[in-house]
């Protein structure tokens, strides 16, 4: 399938990327934030690239970063140094870094969205409200999240040279989208859920083009075309297994679909309603007997109903699977690192959904 845009698209998304350089760089300090500064200052201090990178490799060393194995997200870090002119950490410079890889984003969300026929209007309006939204904040002005900021430009890149193989079918584009996704796990490890959105981009796109195919079918076609992704998968969650710390669940099997239809909600709204923002929420009580907590559990269904109703309608299905998907890991069903001891949510776990 051959590009062909009109310099006005251009323009388009110039305009939402400047929009976002005007709203961000007034505001961006000069102060490291968060939690992570005392583990990565030691990488943005760090002299010897060769020595670092080696040792982000190795899963089992914990120099680094103890028990997070995401060796890119610790060496994407290290080229800031060559653009400060002191000797010390200037932390202005990674937000501006990530700010740029974030305004990229904006454009390969714009392309994605082309690439698979959707109309420019709206493509733009996707690409403005990704760069703008205010949970997107967290990703640029938190230092260490260069690996949200990074994992996703991976992340779109394989997608967009997924849809590439499935227009055209030359094998580069297959190759090239397996090689973007084993970088996006090296970057973020929570980036192994991209095949599932992958099969979800297959059937959907078998939905459009030979709509006679069932949906089982469709689904065993994508499996075979998409199973060494899966084996890359079970490797990066043998190593995050091996080196990340992570708590057992601090609440019983009978809580998670309870805690998980909370947080679905919670996510959908604060999209939609990104207000009273912050890092840590706190945990609501989970009670059996709450009739209100079972309705929250039962609106699951007419949801996925909906959803299943809107499976044929292309723009819609496209983004609650790009939406909805990506959430999974984050609902409490597995553990994953120590956050789940102190909220069962964050608005920076549907950043970038």
């Amino acid at each position: 399938m051959r590009d062909t845009y009109g310099m006005s698209e251009y323009l388009y998304v110039t305009a939402a990327i400047l929009l976002t350089l005007c709203i961000y760089l007034p505001n961006l300090g000069n102060t490291f934030n968060g939690m992570d500064v005392p583990v990565y200052i030691p990488i943005l201090e760090h002299s010897d690239l060769w020595t670092l990178v080696k040792t982000s490799f190795n899963p089992f060393a914990n120099q680094i970063v103890s028990g997070y194995y995401a060796p890119l997200a610790s060496i994407a870090l290290t080229p800031d140094r060559l653009f400060s002119s002191s000797p010390d950490p200037q932390a202005k410079i990674p937000l501006i870094i990530n700010l740029l890889i974030h305004c990229l984003n904006g454009g390969l969300v714009y392309y994605f969205l082309r690439r698979l026929g959707i109309s420019c209007a709206v493509s733009s309006g996707a690409a403005l409200i990704f760069l703008i939204h205010p949970l997107q904040a967290t990703s640029i002005l938190w230092f260490a999240e260069r690996k949200t900021v990074l994992s996703t430009a991976f992340s779109l890149l394989s997608c967009i040279n997924y849809t590439s193989f499935q227009q055209d079918g030359r094998g580069i584009f297959y190759w090239l989208c397996m090689l973007f996704f084993v970088l996006a796990v090296l970057t973020k490890p929570n980036t192994v859920i991209l095949p599932i959105v992958l099969i979800g981009l297959d059937i959907l796109n078998q939905a459009a083009t030979n709509g006679g195919v069932g949906l089982g079918r469709r689904f065993i076609g994508s499996l075979r075309r998409l199973w060494p992704f899966f084996l890359i998968v079970a490797l990066s969650v043998w190593l995050t297994l091996q080196t990340e710390k992570t708590d057992h669940l601090p609440f019983p099997w009978s809580w998670r679909p309870f805690i998980a239809a909370g947080a679905v909600w919670f996510y959908v709204f604060k999209v939609i309603a990104p207000v009273n923002l912050t890092y840590v929420y706190p945990k609501w009580n989970v009670s059996l007997s709450n009739w209100t907590q079972w309705a929250v559990l039962l609106s699951m269904a007419p949801l996925g109903v909906l959803l299943y109703m809107a499976r044929n309608l292309r723009i819609p299905a496209l983004a609650a699977a790009l939406f909805f998907i990506p959430l999974v890991p984050a609902l409490g069903f597995v553990p994953f690192g120590w956050y789940l001891r102190h909220s069962y949510v964050a608005d920076h776990f549907c950043t970038y959904r």
